[in-house]
């Protein structure tokens, strides 16, 4: 009997994606129950094309990558698992890996996704990867179609972190090169900027002023138990 799949990777194509990418991306989920969807960005507006995504996604798990690094299904699967039987988180974060033209190879730091230093992403700071639980984002996404944010995957995760618990992994699941980023990026004048986000998260009571504290030295909120 096969059961019904529990994850999808949705992937963000953007004009800069070559078909060859995206070959290559859907070759590491062959002959797994993975579901994989393809999604357009919006130039400009990275919020709308994630809300998007998590509209269109049946399974119970969902993860947001670009196509242009390599995946490991058995982990990302075993993500999965923990969140399965722990019905109290909202999403994982495990790591990601930059291997640089070199050779060098950077992991990112597990509390990478939440804390308030990390919004800004520079060319030396990794992406994080995050494996949310639909059911506990379609909780609480109606929120965002009022208000728009600028690095909007952030705040989504500050918000569940407030109201749910995480969990931070040591699994690398994710690994890209030099210059795969997503194109995408929040602009125009109706996105609040990341410096002035948080003030509107607490202005609206989506997260207290304890969630945001506790962030801002790296202190995970209502964890959970190692």
């Amino acid at each position: 009997m096969i059961n019904d799949p529990l994850l999808t990777v949705a992937y963000i194509r953007t004009k800069d994606t070559t078909q060859e990418q995206i070959n290559h991306f859907l070759s590491f989920f062959e002959d797994s129950q993975v579901v994989v969807t393809e999604h357009w960005a919006i130039p400009g507006d990275r919020q709308t094309t994630v809300m998007n995504i998590f509209t269109a996604t049946k399974t119970p798990y969902v993860t947001i990558v670009d196509p242009n690094g390599w995946v490991d299904v058995e982990k990302m699967l075993d993500v999965v698992s923990i969140l399965q039987s722990r019905e109290q988180l909202a999403f994982a974060v495990p790591r990601v890996c930059l291997i640089k033209s070199t050779g060098e190879q950077h992991v990112s730091r597990p509390s990478a996704s939440l804390s308030p230093a990390d919004i800004y992403i520079s060319a030396n700071r990794l992406a994080p990867i995050t494996i949310y639980r639909l059911s506990m984002v379609n909780e609480i996404i109606e929120q965002f179609y009022r208000k728009f944010f600028g690095h909007f995957e952030w705040v989504l995760r500050m918000v569940l972190a407030n109201k749910y618990r995480f969990k931070a992994l040591d699994e690398v699941v994710y690994y890209y090169g030099d210059g795969a980023r997503s194109s995408v990026i929040s602009e125009g004048e109706r996105f609040i900027k990341p410096g002035k986000s948080v003030e509107a998260l607490l202005k609206d009571g989506l997260i207290t002023l304890n969630a945001y504290q506790g962030l801002a030295i790296g202190i995970k909120i209502n964890p959970v138990e190692q």
